[in-house]
């Protein structure tokens, strides 16, 4: 099948399912369509490229301290309860993962997904910043976390587990496709409106997440979070 006519007919069919009842002044509905860029395929600050099977686009980081719900959401988003904010639309962060034939799982029953993903569906999630001293560095982005035994007070118990986040590709509300209106990309806790959700065990308690301070560069440092979807 024609590359050109695949990207463009993904883009459509994702347009009409996302938009639901948006209005012009709504972040949300703004869809933006594919631009091929050599080897990649960029949706606004969003790149795809397929030949790594990798999706990355900008953010920053929103919060060293305190309890947070969220690995990525956007700017108009749940900024209050996530780690990183990002300008790049869910829309176009579901229209990479699916270019590269990422398939998601768990949609209609995220609570019955296990720790053992479905194939297609694990996405290796890493951050990736230039230190102060103009070093290129990167960390999981399960490392960016720790768990306490309770509230921001409590005592550090252990981090978040190493591996592939749970691509479940968000649902369908009453406006829409949902991750898109909320502006929730990555969840720590169960959230089947994100697109990306942690699939550990943790996910079930709001009140266990903190930022691991000594992971992650300086406040308001600009990161670009690089997505990596397995081999089916």
């Amino acid at each position: 099948m024609n590359r050109r006519f695949t990207i463009t007919t993904l883009a459509f069919c994702l347009l009409f399912s996302a938009v639901g009842s948006a209005t012009a002044t709504d972040p949300a509905a703004q869809i933006t369509p594919p631009v091929r860029d050599g080897e990649s395929i960029r949706f606004g600050v969003v790149v795809a490229h397929p030949p790594t099977r990798k999706v990355s686009f900008p953010a920053i980081l929103n919060q060293t301290n305190g309890l947070v719900e969220y690995a990525v959401v956007t700017d108009y988003g749940k900024t209050h309860e996530s780690l990183l904010v990002t300008t790049a639309l869910p829309m176009d962060v579901q229209a990479a993962l699916l270019l590269l034939r990422a398939r998601p799982s768990g949609t209609n029953g995220l609570e019955a997904v296990s720790t053992r993903l479905p194939a297609g569906s694990g996405i290796q999630a890493r951050i990736l910043w230039t230190s102060p001293s103009g070093n290129p560095t990167s960390a999981p982005l399960s490392r960016c976390f720790a768990l306490t035994k309770g509230g921001t007070q409590g005592a550090i118990t252990g981090s978040l587990k190493s591996g592939p986040w749970l691509f479940n590709g968000s649902i369908i509300t009453p406006e829409g496709f949902g991750a898109h209106f909320e502006g929730s990309i990555i969840a720590l806790i169960l959230d089947p409106i994100a697109i990306l959700n942690n699939p550990g065990p943790d996910r079930d308690n709001d009140d266990i997440h903190i930022p691991a301070v000594d992971q992650l560069p300086p406040l308001k440092t600009e990161v670009t979070v690089e997505l990596t979807v397995e081999p089916p």
